[in-house]
């Protein structure tokens, strides 16, 4: 309620200087020869399109042309809004037909759609698109900033044009619009990628010295002190543009969802290093449960990124950091009073962290304005904080070592005590040794046992004691691969029982299942000891026979046919009292890479037969 009072007296305040004030026209830019860049964020004036329904016909119109406010800021920064917001400003090329080359910047790169119209000359507008929902090598320039080379002609020159923009995104709507000449944002960039390319080079110069230190002294602190660097380069290129103008320039998708997916590994990092470093499970186990919390919570966000929109996920991200950041500190502010030495160094480096992410954060927000400074605070905090977190890590290792010396010192003392006892305890050892050996052994030999049984009973069709699915399909896909290398035949038997729904209704589903137990016996007994006979679901059983040629399948699925119409339904009194099976029959070829092909071909034969009158074999 108090808000809702507040925005009214806001809103009757500026209506009231709004009346009082002199009217304010939008001033052009006059784009000469001596200036080679134009920021114009003073020069602008915005529309508030809170449906997003408005045309650039409805924009142009008297209806909203002085419904325009002038903008009071070198970067307009509107905060997360779910409006589209429309720009307005003119410019007046005083230029020769030589240096009419011009690039507008769009210097924050997580807008999803800008939309640029320029008078054409003819009453129309040339309109281009940029941002994130367009693909990396859609933009005018191959650039990490959104960017458009402004279309304009030599009829353009020393006339003033007004130009329109439109803006729509899930991200916070900030506006750092800059005009370069297109040789000096060449230039500038080239010096800008320059203190990139030294700032990663040190990232990676830091993460791989930390791999490094892992991998010699096995030290988990160093492990996650290398996620943690490596999860961070990638959120920071994530925050200048630079993830998606080398790394994933055609994933759209991905642009998107991976600012927040990667601040929450960073995060996590952030945190698994506390704990490490600091001991917390040990020293401060209900701390460490919180802060394990916290990580649970960042491994969530990560998730909950794909299914969110991006401002939800953008505000959680913000508010697990500035949540997470001051127990940081403050955890370690604790360590310090607890004596711990290189809790010091750790303790500014995240000081120095803190205040970056705050300065960032209050940025993003719309709190603060973008200045070189706050676009680039988390970098700068960032430099200090690993090199306080260096410091910590040398402090914490030379203690380590001071321990390990002490360590040593008093184990070699009472290394010469325990020799006594030693000796005296060898004794009994050696004979609970040898009575637990026995003990192991006949536990293992139980293991074994009951692994045997396991292994029996997960592969085998508990109805009718045959092998059931999941063992064929082991050993027919050895043997298949077997045949194939050796060019030896292999062929495969579909049987399904004839009308056993009918059996099922008439005689009841115990009589049924005798049906099938009877039915396995008999053909099991009509087969190879290298044949694989399975129940392959319902009454439907299958026979993989290996080195066997389609002829002699053919012959054995014959026997097998006239064997099922021997076989009678028992303990029935009426109705049908036998019964029939169909087969079909496939051999593999030469031309087959899958083995599901060779089954499928007899399944095919197999409803062939079934069409055409059941009880009969046939081979496809």
């Amino acid at each position: 309620m108090f808000k809702n009072i507040s925005n009214v007296f806001l809103f009757i305040l500026l209506f009231s200087l709004l009346l009082c004030a002199p009217a304010l026209s939008l001033e052009t830019v006059n784009v000469n020869q001596s200036t080679q860049h134009y920021p114009l964020g003073l020069n602008l004036e915005y529309l508030e399109d809170p449906g997003g329904m408005l045309s650039i016909r409805d924009i142009v119109s008297d209806q909203y042309s002085d419904k325009f406010q002038k903008s009071d800021s070198p970067a307009p920064n509107f905060g997360f809004s779910e409006s589209v917001y429309w720009l307005k400003f003119k410019l007046n090329f005083n230029l020769p037909s030589s240096k009419l080359k011009w690039v507008l910047v769009q210097k924050y790169p997580f807008i999803d759609s800008i939309t640029l119209y320029v008078p054409d000359g003819m009453g129309d507008y040339t309109v281009k698109l940029t941002g994130r929902n367009f693909p990396f090598t859609k933009r005018d320039i191959k650039h990490r900033m959104p960017n458009f080379i402004m279309p304009v002609s030599v009829a353009s020159a020393d006339r003033e044009i007004t130009c329109y923009m439109r803006y729509s995104t899930e991200s916070s709507i900030v506006i750092p619009l800059q005009l370069y000449s297109y040789d000096a944002f060449i230039k500038l960039d080239h010096e800008y990628q320059i203190g990139l390319g030294v700032f990663y080079g040190m990232l990676l110069l830091i993460a791989l010295y930390s791999l490094f230190l892992y991998f010699f002294l096995s030290d988990r602190n160093y492990l996650y002190y290398f996620l943690f660097i490596f999860s961070f380069s990638l959120w920071v290129m994530n925050l200048n543009g630079t993830s998606y103008e080398y790394l994933w320039p055609e994933l759209v998708w991905w642009n998107k969802k991976s600012f927040t997916i990667v601040g929450g590994l960073c995060l996590f990092g952030i945190i698994k290093l506390t704990q490490a470093f600091l001991s917390t499970k040990e020293n401060t186990p209900r701390l460490d449960n919180i802060l394990s919390i916290f990580s649970y919570g960042c491994l969530a966000l990560m998730v909950l990124t794909v299914f969110l929109p991006y401002a939800r996920n953008v505000r959680l991200l913000i508010l697990i950091t500035l949540t997470l950041l001051p127990i940081l500190i403050i955890t370690s502010i604790y360590y310090v009073v607890k004596g711990f030495h290189q809790a010091y160094f750790y303790l500014a480096s995240w000081i120095m962290l803190f205040v970056g992410a705050i300065v960032s954060s209050m940025k993003t927000a719309g709190f603060i304005p973008h200045t070189f400074l706050t676009n680039n605070a988390i970098q700068i905090g960032f430099v200090f904080q690993a090199f306080f977190i260096a410091l910590a890590l040398t402090e914490r290792f030379k203690i380590a070592e001071s321990e390990k010396d002490d360590a040593k010192a008093e184990a070699a003392q009472s290394l010469k005590k325990a020799d006594f006892v030693r000796h005296e305890m060898i004794g009994i050892l050696e004979a609970r040794v040898k009575e637990r050996t026995q003990k192991l052994q006949e536990a293992m030999n139980e293991v074994s046992r009951q692994k045997e049984i396991l292994e029996t009973v997960a592969s085998t069709d508990p109805l009718t004691g045959i092998n059931n699915r999941r063992y064929f399909y082991e050993h027919a896909v050895i043997e298949f691969d077997r045949c194939k290398r050796h060019g030896q035949p292999l062929s495969i038997i579909m049987i399904d029982i004839d009308h056993f729904k009918g059996i099922n209704d008439s005689h009841g589903h115990k009589v049924g299942d005798q049906v099938l137990i009877d039915m396995t016996a008999d053909f099991s007994e009509r087969m190879r000891g290298s044949d694989v006979f399975a129940r392959f679901g319902g009454e439907e059983f299958i026979v993989l026979l290996p080195q066997t040629d389609l002829k002699a399948s053919m012959i054995l699925a014959e026997r097998l046919r006239l064997a099922a119409m021997d076989l009678p339904i028992k303990d029935v009194t009426k109705g049908r009292k036998s019964f029939t099976v169909s087969i079909g029959v496939s051999e593999m070829t030469a031309k087959d890479n899958d083995f599901d092909k060779v089954i499928q071909r007899a399944d095919d034969a197999l409803y062939t037969a079934k069409q055409t009158g059941r009880n009969r074999v046939y081979n496809g």
